[in-house]
């Protein structure tokens, strides 16, 4: 494990290492890492023994995306960071909730590089145990979309919603089963991008008339039956 170093007194809220903000208010009694980097560092690293280890506490990376099934918790995506400087990615975890209320723990599925895969594997969970193993009927999903320029519009208010949080830009389209590995894959044929909707909409939907937000919906000929 790697050793305990000492935080920069007058930036505590930033990893002495790499300068991430790992903690929001950091406490001299706690053990942190990056989840950048890796480093742990503390208030007073000879103490560790009887600090409390908390582990990851970046707000970015902690934060949970919902990933609701039909509307219902199921999982939920949480942003990853790896590498440094240029080298930077950003990446995502795929996690499902091991109760319903989302109060409880959660189960760790996979890290992917990007958003869209996350959700697929989320999906796939929620078809191991959730349906039919023999159903091969596609899944809609609804991601929001990262590459998606939410500022670079002449329409002021559709800029003030963006910023605001009441609206978000998604991509729509189905997952269909691989008769090879029998997972449920994006078809990249169905999937449009850069729809504007009210924020919330992400997530895995059996039919598209439980998707919220009715900009959203539309008539998929692969679904069977159809919609």
């Amino acid at each position: 494990m790697q050793a305990v170093i000492p935080w920069n007194s007058d930036k505590a809220h930033r990893c002495p290492r790499c300068h991430h903000v790992t903690a929001d208010a950091p406490s001299p009694w706690e053990v942190y890492t990056c989840c950048r980097c890796g480093t742990r560092f503390a208030r007073w690293p000879r103490l560790q023994r009887a600090l409390r280890h908390v582990g990851v506490t970046c707000a970015e990376c902690t934060f949970p995306h919902p990933v609701p099934v039909d509307g219902a918790p199921y999982g939920f995506l949480r942003r990853s960071i790896a590498g440094m400087g240029g080298d930077r990615l950003c990446l995502f975890e795929a996690w499902k909730w091991t109760v319903p209320d989302e109060k409880g723990g959660a189960q760790y599925l996979n890290t992917r590089s990007d958003r869209l895969s996350a959700v697929a594997d989320v999906a796939n969970r929620f078809s191991l145990f959730g349906r039919d193993e023999e159903d091969d009927t596609p899944l809609i999903v609804v991601v929001v979309d990262e590459s998606h320029d939410r500022y670079g519009t002449d329409d002021e208010k559709l800029w003030d919603d963006f910023a605001e949080g009441r609206a978000e830009a998604y991509g729509v389209g189905l997952l269909t089963r691989s008769p090879d590995t029998r997972r449920f894959l994006p078809a990249s044929e169905t999937f449009t991008w850069g729809r504007v909707a009210s924020p919330g909409q992400e997530g895995i939907y059996t039919d598209a008339a439980r998707i919220p937000d009715a900009s959203l919906r539309r008539r998929w000929p692969l679904l069977s039956p159809p919609l």
